[in-house]
């Protein structure tokens, strides 16, 4: 993923992540032709993720194999594939 500058954003800024569910290319296909080459929003199949003060919080599969909401690294959830920042 492309470093995002967070050091010249506002202390305590909530940013919000956006996945391509999972990494089969087909769901990377759907999403591309659903946005017209990333350029239109129209639909898709997405994850989000909002960091609030460095962490990323998510709700999905926990590493003990349950679900519920859990932390990660921002923009660096391993079962999804990163694609932008809002």
């Amino acid at each position: 993923y492309e470093l995002l500058d967070v050091g010249s954003l506002p202390s305590g800024i909530v940013l919000v992540h956006v996945y391509d569910v999972g990494d089969e290319e087909v769901i990377k296909k759907v999403n591309r032709i659903s946005t017209v080459g990333d350029k239109v929003l129209i639909g898709g199949v997405y994850h989000a993720g909002v960091e609030v003060y460095g962490h990323e919080w998510a709700f999905g599969f926990t590493e003990d194999g349950s679900t519920g909401v859990c932390s990660y690294v921002p923009r660096c959830n391993v079962q999804h594939t990163y694609r932008a920042t809002v």
